[in-house]
């Protein structure tokens, strides 16, 4: 018994079956295949986005460091250090700050460090003491690691934060009126 096929549905699916749609259809699906390749390479060709690095430096406190190397990173560009508010992360930061797209245009190099607990530690002993082990501690050894790994300009080091990160920011700018922090040998200690 002949299945029950209605016929405008079985034209139809002859039209859409034919050997000359099927090619165009094969065509049309490699192209696009081939479209996306060219598209993700060159989008890696322009940056690599937010990239973790584990080995910056020895440290106690958990904090992790993430940079965004701009395509156009101009010779040792300026250094800005973005740190995240409570309960941020570096990705949320990177994410709703303008500095991704300021780095793109001027070529300076973004790290962003986030924080091991939800807020970052400003005021425990180990943050008031040079080379504590704590939060501070570990951005100075991001800073030191940007500049030797990707030739920052020591003297163009700059940080910014909002929230816990402004109060890490005048953490580590304290006592300096240009808002620059001392990098790598700068002093990290309290009076």
């Amino acid at each position: 018994m002949a299945p029950n096929i209605n016929v405008s549905v079985w034209q139809e699916l002859e039209t859409f079956y034919t050997p000359r749609t099927l090619q165009h259809r094969a065509r049309s699906g490699m192209m696009k295949f081939a479209v996306g390749i060219c598209l993700a390479l060159v989008g890696t060709a322009y940056s690599q986005g937010l990239q973790e690095v584990s080995n910056y430096g020895t440290t106690k406190s958990g904090a992790k460091m993430f940079v965004y190397k701009p395509a156009n990173l101009v010779p040792k560009p300026p250094l800005l250090v973005g740190v995240h508010y409570c309960s941020g992360n570096a990705q949320r930061y990177y994410n709703g700050s303008p500095y991704k797209a300021l780095a793109d245009q001027k070529g300076f190099l973004v790290v962003y460090p986030q924080a091991s607990h939800n807020c970052w530690d400003v005021s425990s002993k180990e943050s008031l003491v040079r080379d504590g082990g704590a939060d501070p501690h570990s951005i100075a050894e991001m800073i030191k690691y940007a500049i030797k790994q990707y030739g920052a300009d020591a003297s163009k080091v700059y940080v910014i934060g909002e929230s816990s990160g402004g109060m890490m920011t005048v953490r580590l700018t304290r006592g300096l009126p240009s808002g620059r922090v001392p990098a790598p040998e700068g002093d990290w200690e309290t009076d």
